[in-house]
């Protein structure tokens, strides 16, 4: 018994209808990835400004015990933020009294995402505040500190 070449030749690969729903399917899968990707780092890097806050506010707590104020700039403080960066480099930091007639009581600390870099567009917590007043403690925008 003979064959005809033609029905023992296999067709190998793939069709281009199948590649299509390939490529479609992994279009779908990144177009749900990457923004759930770049949402999740921005909340990861607001790590570095709520780090450089605390640690701002326990240096205006020594500062406040050896003066009769709290500090009004970050040189004061003498801390690895007195150039005006955050430790990863992702905010800019500042510190101050609302008003010199409070500055026994009152002290802000700010981080603002430097312009252009990778948090400045979380629009949530562009700016990250620490407020004292007389002895309450306000922190704002509070998803940003992972309160609700």
């Amino acid at each position: 018994m003979t064959h005809s070449p033609c029905l023992l030749k296999q067709t190998r690969g793939f069709s281009l209808i199948e590649l299509l729903i390939v490529l479609t399917l992994a279009a779908l899968i990144l177009g749900f990835a990457i923004p759930s990707y770049q949402s999740y780092m921005q909340r990861s890097r607001r790590s570095d400004a709520l780090d450089a806050l605390h640690q701002l506010q326990q240096a205006q707590l020594r500062y406040r015990g050896f003066n009769q104020n709290y500090a009004d700039s970050l040189e004061k403080l003498k801390t690895p933020f007195a150039g005006g960066t955050s430790a990863q480099g992702y905010y800019r930091l500042e510190t101050g009294v609302p008003n010199k007639a409070d500055a026994a009581s009152s002290y802000f600390i700010r981080a603002i995402a430097v312009a252009g870099g990778a948090q400045s567009a979380d629009a949530e917590c562009r700016t990250i505040t620490l407020t004292q007043r007389q002895h309450t403690v306000t922190l704002e925008p509070l998803p940003c500190w992972g309160r609700r």
